[in-house]
């Protein structure tokens, strides 16, 4: 905010997401690493679906990203 950055969000669902699928190579737990992709997965159809010119008004899902 104190940077002007309106897009920090959208960026940081990006490069979560991308950190999620890249980190499960060096998971051994396969239930760990299935969950790791669906997160991600989760997090990537969110991108997909926001509206092009509208990247500062994604939000994090946290609650249901996180929610076990």
């Amino acid at each position: 905010k104190k940077h002007g950055d309106t897009t920090y969000e959208f960026r940081l669902a990006q490069g979560l997401a991308r950190s999620l699928i890249t980190s499960t190579r060096f998971i051994l737990d396969q239930t760990l690493c299935q969950r790791m992709i669906l997160r991600a997965r989760f997090l990537l159809e969110r991108i997909n679906q926001a509206t092009p010119g509208q990247e500062a008004r994604f939000r994090l899902p946290m609650k249901e990203l996180f929610n076990e």
